[in-house]
Order: C-alpha cells, then structure tokens, then sequence
C-alpha cells in the first residue's frame, strides 16, 4: 500500500475522490493501474521461528484482566434474559411496560392510544362508508321539485 500511495499523482487522488461517496459509480476496469497491489509484497517472507510456534504466553495481570472481562459479560447476559423474563406476560402500549408506570402515566397512555385508534377508525369510516353527495343529483332534484 505504501507503494501505492507514492505512485499515486494529485490528478488521480483528485478523480478517486469525486467518487468517495457514490463508489459504484466508479468503473473499476479503467482504473486497474491505481489498484494493482503486488500482494506477493506483503507476505511474510522469512521463515518462521521457535518461538512464533509455542502457544501465547499470558501473564498474571493479563489472565486477570481476561476473567474479569468474561464475568462481566456473562453478567451482562444474565442481567439481560432476566430482564426479558420479567417482561414477559406483562401489559405493554407500544413497548411502555404499563406496570412499571404511576397512575396518571398509565391513564394518559390509555386516553393516547383510545385517540389515536378512534381517530384511525373514523377516518376509515368516512373513506370507506360514508356516501358521497353527488352535486349533479342534488341540482335534478332542485329542478324537479321547481316544477312541481
């Protein structure tokens, strides 16, 4: 990579860059040049030694560390399945647990939620069910009862 950064001119940062943000714009098969990577460079090329094939050796304050870490996560877990059994079975609007809240909380909750679903109810009533008043019919009607 350091020897694409050097190889690489202001005029080509400059073109790479107005696609930084929508990259699938980009046609890639005219730009194979700036993204050649040798990636036989960047293997490991000596040989490996004694102490690269021993297992990992952790000190003391290291293997501490590392169980500290692993009761804290196994608290968190079981912080967490207790919680989602204690939500279990319980009364909830829209994700509010309606058991845990005071009183004048829980009534407005209820009277929200009773508004919005009347409300939602009514309007379908009016698109669904209510007829129209056809001005046509009502000017024929007029016009009759004119004759009469």
């Amino acid at each position: 990579m350091l020897k694409c950064t050097r190889e690489i001119t202001e005029e080509q940062i400059g073109h790479m860059l107005q696609f930084k943000y929508n990259p699938n714009e980009l046609k890639y098969q005219t730009h194979e040049s700036l993204m050649n990577i040798e990636w036989n460079d960047l293997r490991w090329k000596g040989e490996i030694t004694e102490e690269a094939k021993r297992p990992v050796e952790v000190s003391q304050i290291e293997q501490m560390m590392t169980n500290e870490v692993e009761d804290l996560s196994e608290d968190m877990l079981r912080e967490k399945e207790e919680a989602n059994r204690a939500g279990l079975g319980k009364t909830q609007l829209a994700f509010m647990d309606l058991e845990n809240m005071s009183n004048n909380a829980k009534v407005a909750c209820i009277i929200a939620a009773t508004l919005f679903f009347t409300s939602v109810a009514y309007f379908f009533y009016q698109t669904l069910f209510v007829k129209e008043i056809d001005p046509l019919r009502v000017k024929k009607q007029e016009m009759k009862a004119k004759r009469r």
